[in-house]
């Protein structure tokens, strides 16, 4: 027993935790080896038991989760069931998926600095420690900065500094790339192959956007479904045999589109490659593939709906944000606005919906002929419904039902239109079997369209939806996108979607708006943004695997490749 431990840095021997509210276990015989050096990911659908069996390596179950846990817990050979946190997080490393709650310093040197703080290492050592984690985190002109006002990789990479500064030989992060967009996702996932190359670091990744990740240096992926482990492989092994799909996890579109083309996938080298895959006849079967598509469908020209001229904004006087700003949407469109962090997508958001007040705002606003100036925020909300990225924020009341009704009691609507109005979205939803449940009991996708049927009751002219995919799974967000677009075909409105998505935009959008910096950059259909690649560039924006591997094979997808591919998946998970 002794030796068949020591081979491993971390080992779970037949663990099974309850929680301390819940009748069944949530994990359900673990048995997990990880070596020193490895880089694992763990990944399943929601409600998997990935987040929990993150808490348990992390040492936060059972001191801060409370429950019953049995089977066996091991760090280089020693049980460590019983360890605090504190020594917990001296050999495992943890970021947490909202790493605002991890900062504890003024400043990025501050945070950094922390535990060696707590150690009582000399202020000569100390400087030298941080300086060095530093600028193998590309944060060496960001020490004066607070966290606060670093981007969302900035954020992660200074999260990890923190933890990695006390030497700690595994780095454990939990969902790192659910608000980071797709350049910054990349970054982050090759700094930790450099992490593991360089530093000699043991990676624990948890994540369920695997197209994103598998084409990394990963040794492992170990899949969850239901509190158990259900294959533990390399990545070839996973993508070749399917496993993603039936766990509820999106394949790369490329592989997607190779399954379409009915290749076979043992036969391909290079697999996780989508730039240099190859296999007998591969170009031939995918050229056959897309010539038999139906032909590309062409959207419906209509009048603007929304206007928005030469609009002007600025946080500080000597640096405006947006100067001579035009922009607008058509009716029963659906357009994505997409762009880096901090490229002004929200604060464009926030003065439409007029959440900045006018006097701080320049130009022309217009909805259906109707100067947005002269409305209140009520007013705008009725003919502009904002469905903001947690749908937690914004559920208020006890019932579903409660929860749509809202809006409509405080207009005072009688009770009997509010039936007549509230019980068709429900329906339309999936939620009228769960009226009378508690908002809180519902999951994360339930109360996602619960979010939005919320807004809709209220029969606004444009729905403007902010990262609705974020932390879904590819079963839960094909169907809230479903929904979406069933919502845009039954009721002909526009809707306005803000993402890092550009999967989701290359099958779902008419038009596609870069915003970069305050200035729009492009605004075009989404496969022609896809090929513009200095545009992407300066977005911080990445290509799809799908276009990647199309482009090195001398190929051009179109936006019915993408729809194609959607409605296949979809097709699966039903």
């Amino acid at each position: 027993m002794e030796n068949e431990t020591s081979r491993a840095i971390l080992k779970l021997d037949n663990v099974t935790f309850k929680y301390e509210a819940q009748k069944e276990p949530t994990l359900k015989n673990i048995n997990l080896e990880v070596q020193a050096g490895e880089f694992i990911v763990i990944a399943g659908a929601s409600g998997s038991g990935k987040s929990t069996l993150g808490r348990l390596i992390s040492g936060l179950i059972p001191e801060a989760f409370p429950g019953t846990l049995t089977g066996e817990l091991y760090f280089d050979g020693q049980r460590i069931n019983d360890e605090s946190i504190f020594k917990r997080s001296q050999k495992i490393g943890t970021v947490l998926q909202d790493v605002n709650a991890q900062f504890v310093g003024l400043s990025v040197a501050e945070d950094i600095a922390f535990a060696l703080e707590n150690d009582e290492v000399g202020e000569t050592d100390m400087h030298a420690a941080v300086a060095a984690w530093a600028s193998r985190l590309d944060l060496g002109d960001k020490l004066q900065l607070a966290p606060q006002q670093l981007s969302g990789g900035q954020k992660q990479r200074t999260a990890m500094a923190g933890v990695l500064i006390d030497e700690s030989p595994v780095l454990l992060l939990d969902e790192p790339l659910a608000s980071l967009d797709e350049a910054s996702g990349q970054e982050m996932l090759g700094l930790l192959e450099r992490l593991r190359t360089e530093q000699g670091i043991t990676i624990i990744l948890i994540e369920h956007r695997l197209a994103d990740v598998l084409q990394y240096k990963i040794d492992r992926v170990v899949l969850l479904d239901e509190g158990e482990i259900v294959q533990d492989a390399p990545p070839v092994e996973i993508l070749q045999e399917a496993r993603l799909p039936q766990y509820g996890l999106a394949e790369p579109l490329y592989v997607q589109l190779l399954r379409a083309a009915n290749i076979e996938l043992r036969e391909l080298s290079q697999l996780t490659q989508p730039q240099t895959v190859l296999g007998p006849q591969l170009q031939q079967q995918i050229e056959e593939y897309l010539a038999q598509l139906p032909n590309h469908e062409t959207t419906q020209i209509t009048e603007p709906l929304l206007t928005v001229t030469d609009l002007s904004f600025s946080y500080d006087q000597n640096q405006p944000l947006f100067d001579h700003l035009n922009f607008s949407l058509r009716k029963s469109e659906i357009v994505t606005l997409v762009g880096k962090n901090g490229s002004g997508k929200s604060t464009l958001i926030n003065i439409l919906t007029g959440f900045i007040e006018n006097k701080n705002v320049g130009g022309t606003l217009t909805l259906a002929e109707t100067d947005l100036r002269t409305l209140s925020i009520k007013e705008r909300a009725e003919r502009m419904g904002y469905v903001i990225q947690d749908p937690n924020l914004m559920l208020t009341q006890p019932t579903v039902f409660d929860e749509v009704a809202s809006g409509l009691r405080l207009r005072n609507v009688s009770d009997s239109e509010i039936a007549e109005r509230v019980v068709p979205l429900l329906e339309l939803a999936g939620l009228y079997s769960m009226r009378n449940w508690p908002t809180d009991s519902l999951s994360y996708g339930q109360k996602k369209r619960l979010s939005i049927i919320t807004i809709l009751v209220l029969n606004p002219d444009i729905l403007i939806l902010d990262e609705p995919t974020a932390g879904q799974d590819a079963e839960n967000a094909n169907r809230l996108m479903d929904f979406v677009r069933d919502l845009q075909q039954s009721y002909g409105l526009t809707i306005l979607l803000v993402t890092h998505d550009l999967g989701l935009m290359s099958y779902i959008a008419d038009r596609t708006v870069v915003l970069v910096d305050g200035q729009i950059m492009a605004d075009t259909d989404p496969i022609r943004l896809l090929q513009q690649p200095d545009v992407l560039t300066h977005a911080h924006l990445a290509p799809t695997s799908l276009d990647v591997f199309l482009t090195s094979h001398h190929m051009v997808a179109n936006q019915q490749v993408y729809r194609e591919l959607h409605k296949r998946e979809v097709a699966h998970e039903s």
